[in-house]
């Protein structure tokens, strides 16, 4: 019944504009009618009211920026003060909060993957003892605070890097990381960023519903979406993916008894793509195991087993479901 009424939301979203018209609807009537169908059919019947759209708030800009090291406090407090008329925006479909912080995001993003890219060319003192926080609280005050972020960040990534058994090419295989992750940030598209908007409104409501996008909407109405799973259960721990355990079914894998514990770091795909797991929010995360890897039948998995200090990869199958 649970299913039944998801699947509805979303049938209603995009075929109620088709009647007497063929044209696509607008992102404003998409935003209205999701908020507005998803308000009456859930069955928690959650009010559109300044408590839900606080916590729509905060999982957005979580989504975005997992790791604040992105946005300023100075952009939180803008983005807040648009809180009490976000009750207003959503039930009209009015996006004028979504633009502004895709945009301040790309803006923050470029900047800061563009030093990150540039610092990793510089030393680093491996000398001197130094904590990470596993998580920040708070946005960085301002410029000077957010490189310090990552400059402990890129720190401890290199040392990550460097107990691979190949030593050499670790600084090339990060920067190769934050350029995918730049690239990704300048081409983010309006449906992407409508859809994190209103796949985060669905989370807020409740964390196991989500937004499907036209796309794979329209691949669903003709059959041809297939999801392919890795086989492994991930944890979100202090924004880092961790496998706590392996689907029976891909017990008999080599290395498969020894992933549990492990922190999954990236998947690579079969043409060479990398998608990173360190930069990305763990629902877009679940969201890739699935369907993110197209129609291969293996990846590869970069690990990283904290208790013995050891980064490594493997090739791992995939099954359909």
């Amino acid at each position: 019944m649970f299913t039944q009424k998801l699947l509805l939301i979303f049938l209603v979203v995009w075929a109620e504009p088709t009647f007497g018209q063929e044209r696509e609807p607008s992102k404003q009537l998409v935003a209205k009618t999701t908020v507005n169908i998803l308000s009456k059919h859930h069955l928690e019947k959650p009010n559109v009211d300044s408590e839900l759209c606080e916590k729509w708030l905060t999982v957005y800009l979580n989504t975005l920026d997992p790791g604040k090291r992105y946005f300023l406090a100075g952009d939180i407090v803008e983005f807040r003060k648009y809180l009490k008329q976000l009750p207003t925006f959503a039930q009209t479909g009015n996006l004028k909060l979504c633009t502004l912080v895709t945009e301040r995001y790309q803006i923050r993003a470029g900047s800061a993957l563009k030093s990150a890219i540039k610092r990793l060319d510089g030393d680093f003192d491996f000398s001197i003892e130094e904590e990470l926080p596993l998580s920040y609280h708070k946005w960085p005050s301002d410029e000077v605070e957010r490189n310090e972020r990552w400059r402990l960040h890129l720190k401890y990534n290199l040392l990550v890097e460097r107990s691979r058994p190949e030593s050499e090419g670790h600084v090339g295989f990060l920067k190769s990381r934050y350029e995918s992750i730049l690239s990704q940030s300048k081409t983010k598209s309006e449906d992407t960023a409508l859809g994190l908007y209103l796949d985060s409104f669905c989370r807020a409501v409740d964390p196991h519903s989500g937004y499907v996008t036209p796309d794979e909407f329209k691949q669903f109405l003709g059959g041809m979406l297939k999801t392919y799973s890795i086989g492994l259960t991930i944890a979100n721990r202090d924004g880092r993916s961790m496998i706590d355990g392996v689907a029976p079914e891909f017990s008999d894998q080599p290395f498969a008894s020894q992933l549990i514990g492990c922190e999954l770091l990236a998947l690579r795909s079969n043409d060479g793509v990398v998608h990173n797991f360190r930069e990305i929010h763990p629902q877009v995360s679940r969201s890739l195991i699935r369907t993110g890897l197209k129609n291969d039948s293996s990846v590869t998995l970069e690990l990283f087993d904290e208790v013995r200090c050891r980064r490594f990869s493997i090739k791992w199958s995939r099954a359909v479901d």
